[in-house]
């Protein structure tokens, strides 16, 4: 909590509390500087917006998951409220540890 990465509920954390998929995006992107890799895009999922999801910084997050492919959502929409799987998690994680060499230049060969 101290670096930022996680705000806990009233300064406090809560292990076993489930985490929600926009609190794991903003988790991710944070912690893997994914927000500073340049992705542009304006394909936004339809239910992340400024009065579904108030925190810029989580609206981005889901924004830079979504430009990376790290997630595609269901039917337009990222339901950023929902709590997410250990599954969905290892393969966000999996995922967006493997973006930054995706976006890399490939090397030419000598």
């Amino acid at each position: 909590m101290k670096e930022g990465y996680a705000k806990g509920i009233d300064d406090k954390f809560y292990p076993d509390a489930p985490v929600k998929r926009a609190e794991l995006a903003k988790l991710i992107v944070k912690v893997l500087n994914l927000g500073e890799l340049e992705v542009l895009s304006t394909d936004i999922f339809s239910d992340v917006d400024d009065q579904t999801v108030a925190d810029k910084d989580v609206r981005e997050a889901i924004q830079v998951l979504k430009n990376l492919k790290i997630v595609s959502g269901l039917n337009g929409k990222f339901y950023p409220a929902t709590e997410i799987t250990r599954g969905q998690t290892a393969r966000i994680i999996a995922e967006a540890l493997e973006a930054p060499a995706k976006l890399a230049p490939a090397e030419s060969a000598a």
